[in-house]
């Protein structure tokens, strides 16, 4: 499936997301297609979008969202984003919520003190990635399915760290709002553009099936960024315009 160019797209400034030149090593599709990290960093689930650490293991249950076994249970709740019931916690309509101290210290893997050290420097974003699907018709016959983005974004995070005991004990990150936010979108196919495959010509008609929407938190420290569990819905509802 090739996807159609990209031609608007914005980041406000002070996002916590880098430039793409700044994170050259990582590569992420909001669809939820792979992607890659450095070496001995995070490694990027195959379809279904990015997860933690080695030790987070993901097991996708149909039509319920996500359910990792040890240390983050995903349970999502209609209309409000997704809801751990144990360590993450989110709803995207304030950006508020919680990620728990052990689900960011295994997901960079790092030890307790390497995870007070870099607390203060770590960041977070809700991301919410859409594709629309389309089945083309294409010149000489060539018949092709098509990727479009409607309207992808990203919110870059407020958050503090929380302790029980001062300066000892870290519960984890205390997610209070949004400060900065990107969005992306790209052509939908349209008659007389040009096909998704060379081969094609120019596209003759263009018919919507469906669309797929990410949504998941990540966290960032420097230039690393992980990936939390991620919820998939899709409908075929047309994307609004």
């Amino acid at each position: 499936m090739r996807l159609l160019p990209v031609i608007t797209g914005a980041l406000v400034a002070g996002s916590v997301l880098a430039p793409t030149a700044a994170r050259a090593a990582i590569h992420f599709d909001p669809a939820g297609r792979p992607g890659s990290v450095p070496a001995g960093h995070v490694r990027l689930g195959p379809v279904t979008g990015f997860v933690g650490a080695e030790d987070i293991r993901f097991d996708p249950a149909p039509n319920t969202g996500f359910d990792d076994a040890e240390d983050i249970r995903f349970d999502p709740a209609p209309n409000t984003g997704f809801d751990d019931a144990e360590d993450i916690r989110f709803d995207p309509a304030p950006n508020t919520g919680f990620v728990g101290a052990e689900d960011v210290r295994k997901a960079f893997g790092w030890d307790e003190a390497g995870l007070i050290r870099n607390a203060p420097e770590v960041g977070f974003t809700y991301h919410v990635g859409k594709e629309a699907i389309y089945a083309v018709t294409c010149e000489k016959g060539v018949r092709v399915e098509a990727g479009h983005n409607p309207g992808s974004t990203s919110a870059g995070l407020d958050a503090e760290v929380a302790w029980e005991n001062p300066g000892r004990t870290l519960t984890g990150f205390r997610i209070t709002g949004a400060s900065s936010g990107a969005s992306s979108m790209d052509v939908p196919p349209e008659p007389g553009l040009p096909c998704p495959d060379d081969k094609g010509g120019e596209i003759r008609s263009a018919r919507y099936l469906n669309t797929t929407v990410t949504t998941g938190l990540s966290a960032e420290f420097r230039d690393v960024q992980v990936y939390f569990p991620q919820h998939r819905t899709v409908t075929t509802a047309p994307p609004e315009p």
